[in-house]
């Protein structure tokens, strides 16, 4: 068989692809955005760690120490400010300390001088889109509509062990700051707000835990992450596509406390008024140490007509069909819950039918926000399998 150059130059340039296809720690594809860890700042599996919350002991990008003027982690002009008014509406964001910025991404974490000398450690905020210079110019004035009344799942009870099996948390930094639910023997279904700004040594960091209620019980199973593969139509300011997918980098054993999630395929059926579940390792009370024992809420769906009413204008980019809402007088899920599930039971199994996504506060007039998985279902399969 004779072997032309341009027949040589075809395999070399495959061959070439390939390698770059393997070697490559960010990924994209026509529905997600793909990354993976980088194995050189792997950590050493610790499950004491989610015992004891550490500060960060990452350095923040120093951009300009006295103005708050910076660069967003896209490389665009921006202002600094707490992670917690950047993010005024995720409920994760209200639970991490602005000294653990590196946990939403090492890029485009700034810090800036109060004049009345006090240092203030954030991360650099987009302030173009959907006018939120305007809401943080507000914000002293609505403080309010964007601070949690409790910081945790509002009006809850303890759940039991192997209660809720496909429970994960995710973890960074020695906390639990964001929920999951276990959908195989190595995929964790979460939110993408969770996980949107890390870079490859940023998903390195992560562990996920599983297997245990009680965050101080030594049985709990913890696994590294190989890769996050977010939805590529993830918008941060509007909340639109929120979900994510964590590839761990071995699979879990399953096990009486330690299963997978069943899934509620709800598209076009009216759950209105029905009992809904939400579960999460928040924080306990505002600024306080977080719930040690896995938290379950009971709420009720309320239709998108019926939400769209109670927002108004305070939604973000308003309410979408892919969102689905949910409240109960004095209960809600809250900050740490961000990326847990929102559970309802079809016949005698509890399945999963949203993510815990966004609200305005916790408890308050306003219905919690959580994604709603049957809108996603396509997107779900084939990530699961294509990572």
């Amino acid at each position: 068989m004779e072997f032309s150059i341009s027949n040589f130059m075809s395999i070399g340039i495959l061959f070439l692809f390939h390698a770059l296809v393997v070697g490559a720690v960010v990924l994209e594809t026509d529905d997600a955005i793909v990354v993976k860890a980088d194995k050189i700042h792997r950590t050493e599996e610790n499950v004491g760690l989610a015992r004891k919350t550490k500060s960060g002991d990452q350095t923040p990008e120093m951009i300009d120490s006295d103005v708050r003027t910076c660069l967003t982690f896209d490389r665009h002009a921006g202002v600094c400010l707490p992670i917690s008014e950047c993010y005024p509406y995720t409920k994760m964001h209200k639970s991490i300390d602005n000294r653990e910025s590196w946990v939403i991404g090492t890029r485009g974490t700034c810090n800036y001088v109060e004049p009345s000398g006090k240092q203030i450690y954030g991360v650099c905020c987009h302030v173009t889109r959907e006018n939120r210079t305007l809401k943080f110019e507000n914000l002293a004035e609505n403080h309010t509509v964007y601070s949690d009344v409790t910081s945790r799942i509002v009006g809850g009870w303890n759940s039991h062990i192997g209660e809720y099996p496909f429970m994960a948390g995710i973890m960074g930094n020695g906390k639990v700051y964001c929920g999951g639910s276990l959908l195989d023997d190595i995929h964790v279904l979460t939110a993408a707000h969770c996980v949107h700004k890390l870079t490859s040594q940023g998903v390195a960091q992560l562990t996920v835990i599983m297997g245990a209620v009680d965050l101080r019980d030594p049985a709990m199973v913890v696994k590294r992450v190989h890769s996050i593969t977010r939805h590529r139509g993830f918008d941060a300011t509007k909340l639109y596509n929120d979900i994510a997918l964590i590839t761990m980098d071995s699979p879990v054993k399953f096990t009486n406390n330690i299963s997978p999630v069943c899934l509620y395929d709800d598209e076009g059926v009216n759950h209105e008024g029905r009992e809904a579940v939400a579960i999460g390792w928040g924080n306990i009370r505002d600024g306080g140490p977080r719930a040690e024992t896995l938290q379950k809420v009971s709420l009720q769906i309320k239709s998108q007509e019926d939400c769209r009413r109670n927002f108004g204008s305070r939604a973000p980019g308003g309410i979408v069909d892919h969102f689905i809402c949910a409240t109960a007088p004095s209960k809600d899920s809250c900050a740490g819950d961000s990326g847990g599930p929102l559970m309802m039971n079809r016949g005698n199994r509890q399945c999963q039918v949203g993510i815990v996504s966004w609200g305005i506060g916790c408890a308050t007039d306003t219905y919690g926000v959580y994604t709603r998985l049957s809108s996603f279902s396509v997107w779900i399969n084939r990530n699961r399998i294509r990572f």
